[in-house]
């Protein structure tokens, strides 16, 4: 399929595949079929291959030290991805954001030769190397140890499907009012108590949702208006992946005249905050945190 779709695209087969099934379906195709995954899916199969060769010459003993540590990494990775959310957000910016994809199609060209090169390679060096062995009876001397690999790869591709499942699952569906707004702070009251004994109309930065629920909840100003192209320059600051220099520089900009940080989900969003205490004071902590700039 994946092979088909630049065939079906980009020829006189896409005015065929109009008749015989449908316009939107053409159309659809190859926004929802992304082709450079067919080349991932190729280079890891030959990265997996010869990986099991290489370990299957080792001592069974390295074999099962090899097989401990992989288990220990997924375990790891896991532990680390349900408390920081990092590896989903890493994951998307390098798989599924719009400028991959972007880069990708600029690249097309190189991407297709690349993978032709590459399965001429692969059977090249299956030629030389194994051409006693037929290539439907290959087998994987050390199934474990690719098992496992493929679950830490599986579980990182899959885990921004899992955070977006996460929450959604968890959003209630049929709030009203001031439950609704509550809900968009995580019903923390008490924080809500200290953002109401604020200074009237301080800035407040949070997240897009946040923002909605304290804009209507309290008589404070948000650092932008949600919805807005500022909201996207604002959100970049609560990403543990970006450099901690260029979100000071965006929070403490006397353009924004920013006076306090609400975080909403502060095991995700308070790495940048809580490493300069010189900076921001934590003045509140609960279900959310709140920082004054100093």
């Amino acid at each position: 399929l994946m092979m088909m779709v630049p065939i079906i695209y980009w020829t006189a087969l896409k005015n065929l595949f109009n008749k015989l099934l449908s316009g939107i379906f053409t159309d659809r195709l190859p926004s929802n079929t992304t082709v450079y995954f067919f080349i991932y899916a190729l280079l890891l199969g030959v990265a997996l291959y010869l990986f099991d060769k290489a370990i299957s010459r080792f001592s069974t003993t390295v074999r099962y030290i090899t097989d401990f540590i992989l288990a220990i990494a997924l375990i790891l990775i896991v532990f680390f991805e349900l408390k920081t959310q990092t590896i989903s957000d890493f994951t998307y910016k390098i798989f599924y954001a719009k400028p991959t994809s972007a880069f990708i199609n600029d690249h097309l060209s190189w991407f297709v030769i690349g993978s032709i090169l590459l399965a001429l390679m692969v059977g090249l060096i299956w030629y030389l190397k194994c051409s006693r062995e037929k290539f439907e009876e290959v087998e994987y001397r050390q199934p474990l140890s690719i098992f496992l690999i493929v679950l830490i790869l599986s579980f990182a591709l899959i885990s921004p499907s899992i955070v977006n499942a996460s929450y959604f699952s968890q959003k209630p569906k049929t709030l009203q009012g001031e439950d609704y707004f509550l809900y968009l702070i995580k019903n923390d009251r008490q924080a809500l108590n200290v953002i109401k004994k604020m200074p009237s109309k301080s800035v407040i930065l949070a997240n897009g949702e946040a923002s909605k629920g304290l804009s209507v909840l309290t008589n404070q100003y948000m650092a932008y208006t949600v919805g807005s192209a500022y909201q996207n320059r604002f959100d970049w600051v609560f990403s543990t992946a970006n450099p901690d220099a260029e979100k000071m520089a965006i929070v403490t900009d006397p353009k924004w005249a920013i006076d306090y940080i609400f975080l909403a989900s502060p095991a995700v969003e308070n790495s940048h905050f809580q490493k300069h205490p010189e900076k921001y004071d934590l003045i509140y902590r609960g279900g959310v945190e709140i920082y004054k700039i100093r």
